[in-house]
């Protein structure tokens, strides 16, 4: 199922597995998905093995619309003012890579938080580099994307730097896999280098997990991981 928010920032989708995600009472878990990523079935599992109703967004601009601004602040400002749809229910926001960031950015009152694997520095994600560029000659209208999120043209790369988003109160999953040095790889390693780690370790408000054997796609590489910090996400939504 597919609603379509109006926002003052553009419209948001929302994709269900039913309506009831939507006018239902269970928590819910808004899993926001990384950059160019349609594969939000995957979370759907979780309705299975908890209480929980999953409601799943992309990033903008690839499997719905663009928003007003195309940055990770804007693409926050939009999710916010859709959440009311979710006014008086345990709300948990779960991103993944770019998603991530944008859960990090929103405001979300009384949301949890659960990030996986952000690209906080974006100078630093060589292992997507060549496939971005890739991405960008095959559809040269992602350029702006590409540039504002993760500062990269044809010919330029700055750095994003994404650490201030370190704010809220979150869990955050990265993966085992380092991201340096840069090497030949069968799976995206994880795009979270150590010194932004040892800066999570030391906020109070954050909770870092390392999955053991995962790269970048922690739901997949790290399943159970992922299902523990999920419910304790959830005990801590529903003792709000």
């Amino acid at each position: 199922m597919l609603r379509k928010i109006p926002t003052p920032h553009g419209e948001v989708w929302l994709h269900a597995a039913s309506d009831a995600a939507f006018d239902g009472e269970r928590p819910v878990v808004l899993v926001i998905l990384g950059a160019f990523s349609n594969a939000g079935g995957r979370f759907l599992d979780l309705e299975r093995l908890l209480p929980v109703s999953v409601v799943v967004t992309a990033t903008p601009g690839e499997f719905s619309p663009p928003v007003a601004e195309t940055s990770v602040a804007g693409f926050a400002r939009a999710l916010d003012a859709a959440l009311p749809l979710f006014a008086g229910r345990p709300l948990i926001l779960c991103g993944e890579s770019v998603g991530g960031l944008t859960a990090l950015a929103a405001e979300a009152p009384g949301a949890q938080r659960l990030v996986l694997d952000p690209p906080l520095r974006t100078g630093k994600a060589w292992p997507i580099r060549s496939w971005l560029r890739e991405l960008l000659s095959e559809k040269p209208e992602r350029a702006d994307f590409l540039w504002q999120v993760f500062g990269l043209s044809s010919h330029e790369a700055v750095d994003r730097d994404y650490t201030d988003l370190l704010s809220p109160p979150a869990h955050l999953i990265v993966g085992e896999a380092p991201l340096y040095p840069e090497r030949v790889f069968t799976r995206i390693p994880s795009l979270v280098d150590e010194p932004e780690r040892e800066l999570m370790r030391g906020q109070p408000h954050l909770t870092l997990t390392v999955a053991p054997g995962a790269g970048h796609f922690i739901p997949g590489d790290a399943p159970q991981v992922f299902l523990a910090a999920v419910k304790e996400r959830l005990a801590r939504a529903l003792a709000q």
